[in-house]
């Protein structure tokens, strides 16, 4: 039985267009694949050139962290101009450091003279206060006046500990045994107009010695001296002999030694020297520290700065 040609014909164009449409679309799904795939791709490059990322690494976040808010740092360079490059452009706190390491009188002698910003820095009252205060770790003053010289008081305390460090092993000692006839009572050191009598004065401050061996400081208030500390500090029977001044104190009394102090609160003994007589007075000047001795000489005690 023959088959309708219009059915053959339809099915056959039919046949014919399934076939054309498989043979088109992998070609045409193919291309369409792949610009979908560079469009995607391109429009992801320009997505990530223009937004900004939503999300930092930790790295990433750590700085940004920083930067919100910055760590604590040392005090800024006491020099303005970002341009400044050396010691200045230091934090302050290590410019003072170094400073430590340097004599007190070359640093108030000498930095002033280098520029202005060493200068302020020296002439500022803190810097010696705190030098001072970790120097030797005690209440210091005993009493503060509202003038009291904080740069002269470190340069002689300084020296001072320097000069009798070890128990005063680097001091050059000798007897003045010539030329007395009698016991030696006291001994006075004088340096053009300076000088003392028979008591410890120095500014306000009046530091005297009692036949118990205690130290006693007063100080002038409305004319007059009120008592305001006492100390023991060691010796065994009456001090004879006492100078006190801004960086030092020294001792002598009948139990036969000398007794180099530290003007703290109390004070603090950094040497102790035993004498074959009694002692009835001291007086030091500069490097030079001098004992009355009851063996008719003077002992002598020549210190190295």
């Amino acid at each position: 039985m023959d088959a309708d040609p219009d059915c053959s014909a339809e099915n056959q164009g039919s046949d014919n267009d399934s076939d054309t449409e498989s043979q088109a679309d992998p070609d045409t799904q193919a291309q369409e694949y792949i610009e979908r795939v560079l469009g995607s791709s391109s429009q992801c490059c320009q997505a990530s050139k223009c937004l900004p990322p939503e999300s930092l690494s930790i790295s990433d976040g750590a700085r940004t962290s920083e930067r919100m808010s910055p760590p604590l740092e040392l005090k800024k360079s006491p020099v303005i101009d970002e341009t400044a490059s050396g010691l200045l452009s230091l934090p302050l706190e290590l410019i003072l450091e170094i400073c430590s390491y340097l004599q007190a009188r070359f640093v108030l002698g000498v930095l002033p003279l280098v520029c202005k910003t060493l200068r302020d820095i020296v002439q500022d009252e803190v810097t010696w206060r705190i030098r001072l205060l970790k120097r030797i770790g005690n209440c210091y003053p005993v009493v503060e006046d509202d003038d009291f010289n904080w740069p002269a008081a470190c340069i002689e305390l300084e020296e001072h500990l320097q000069q009798w460090a070890e128990n005063g092993r680097n001091t050059e000692y000798f007897s003045l045994a010539e030329g007395h006839f009698a016991s030696v009572d006291t001994v006075l050191l004088l340096q053009l107009d300076s000088y003392l009598l028979a008591m410890s004065y120095q500014g306000n401050q009046l530091w005297a010695g009692d036949n118990h061996g205690l130290l006693y400081v007063f100080e002038n208030r409305g004319g007059g001296f009120q008592h305001i500390r006492y100390f023991d500090v060691g010796h065994h029977s009456q001090i004879t002999g006492l100078q006190h001044s801004l960086g030092a104190l020294y001792t002598t009394s009948t139990d036969k030694t000398l007794r180099i102090h530290v003007p703290t609160d109390p004070p603090k003994v950094i040497c102790s020297r035993m004498h074959s007589c009694v002692l009835n007075g001291i007086s030091a000047e500069g490097n030079i520290a001098v004992a009355a001795s009851g063996g008719l000489s003077l002992e002598v005690w020549k210190l190295s700065v």
